[in-house]
C-alpha cells in the first residue's frame, strides 16, 4: 500500500515537472528564441543596407572628386542653354555672326518665351495624351457582336504604347527672327554660322528673295543683282535652374553635317537669254 502512494506521488511528480516544462518552453524560452532570431534577421539586413550605403558614399566620394569637371562642365551646357534669356548676349552672337560673314542685318526681333508642347505621338488618340474627350465622331462601321469582338481582342492585342519624352520642368523656347542681306554665298555661310553658336538655335523656317540692283537706302544695304534678303526664323531655349537632357555626343563621335548645297553657284542668278539677263 505504501509503495502504491509512493508511486502515485512519483508519477504525479514527474508530470507536474514535464507541464512545468512545457509552459517554461512555450512561455519563456520560445519567445525569447524567436525574438533573438528576429533581432539577428534584422541585424543581417542592417548589414546589407550599410554595405550598400557604404558603396553610395564611395560613388559619392568619387564623384565629388570630379565635381570641379562636372561643374565646367554644365557651365559649357548652360551656354547652349542658359538659365536665363540673356538676350543682349545673343544678338552680340548674331552680330559677331553676321559681321564674320560679310552679311547685313536688317531686322532682328525676338519674341516673348512660350511654353514648350511636345508634339502627341503616330499613333496615339489626342484625348488620351491630354486626358480630355475626344471629339471625333464615331466610325460608321456596324458594331461587332460580342462573340466577335472578344475573339478578336483575343487574337490580336494591340501592341503598347511607348511613353512620352518628358520636357523638363520650367524649359521654354523663344521665337527669335532675324533678317540679313548678302549675296548668296555669303548668306548661305551665315545660315551655317547662325547654327553653331554658342547658343544653340533651332531653324523653323526661312524665306530668301532676289535682289535687283539697288543703292543704299533707308537702312538697307546696297545690292547686286542676285542678292539675297534671306529671313530666317528660329527658336532658342532657356532651362532656368534645371538640368539639360540633351545626351551629348558620345566620346570618338561626330556631330552630323548639316546639309549644304551641291555647287556654289547663285541659284538666284538669272538664266541667260532671260529678261532679267537681258535687261542687265
Amino acid at each position: 500500500m505504501g509503495n502504491s502512494k509512493k508511486s502515485t506521488w512519483i508519477g504525479g511528480t514527474a508530470f507536474i515537472a514535464v507541464v512545468l516544462m512545457a509552459m517554461a518552453w512555450f512561455l519563456l524560452v520560445s519567445p525569447v528564441l524567436s525574438q533573438a532570431d528576429e533581432t539577428k534577421a534584422q541585424t543581417e539586413q542592417t548589414e546589407q543596407q550599410n554595405v550598400v550605403l557604404r558603396q553610395k558614399v564611395d560613388e559619392l566620394k568619387a564623384d565629388f572628386a570630379h565635381l570641379e569637371e562636372y561643374k565646367a562642365e554644365l557651365a559649357g551646357l548652360q551656354k547652349g542653354i542658359p538659365t536665363t534669356v540673356q538676350l543682349s548676349s545673343y544678338l552680340r552672337q548674331l552680330n559677331d555672326v553676321a559681321a564674320a560673314y560679310g552679311v547685313v542685318v536688317t531686322q532682328l526681333t525676338p519674341s516673348n518665351p512660350q511654353a514648350i508642347t511636345l508634339a502627341t505621338p503616330v499613333g496615339t488618340n489626342p484625348a488620351d495624351a491630354s486626358g480630355g474627350v475626344s471629339t471625333e465622331a464615331p466610325a460608321s462601321d456596324p458594331t461587332p457582336s460580342p462573340s466577335a469582338s472578344a475573339g478578336a481582342g483575343d487574337a490580336t492585342a494591340e501592341p503598347a504604347q511607348p511613353a512620352a519624352p518628358a520636357v523638363p520642368a520650367g524649359m521654354s523656347a523663344v521665337p527669335v527672327s532675324v533678317i540679313v542681306m548678302g549675296t548668296y554665298q555669303n548668306t548661305l555661310a551665315f545660315l551655317d554660322g547662325l547654327q553653331k553658336t554658342e547658343r544653340l538655335f533651332l531653324v523653323g523656317g526661312m524665306n530668301a528673295q532676289a535682289q535687283e540692283e539697288n543703292a543704299q537706302q533707308d537702312g538697307r544695304p546696297a545690292t547686286e543683282l542676285a542678292d539675297l534678303e534671306l529671313t530666317v526664323d528660329g527658336f532658342i531655349w532657356v532651362l532656368p535652374d534645371g538640368t539639360l537632357g540633351a545626351a551629348p555626343v558620345g566620346e570618338g563621335e561626330e556631330e552630323p553635317p548639316l546639309p549644304t548645297p551641291g555647287s556654289d553657284r547663285n541659284p538666284f542668278y538669272p538664266i541667260e537669254g532671260s529678261d532679267s539677263a537681258s535687261s542687265d
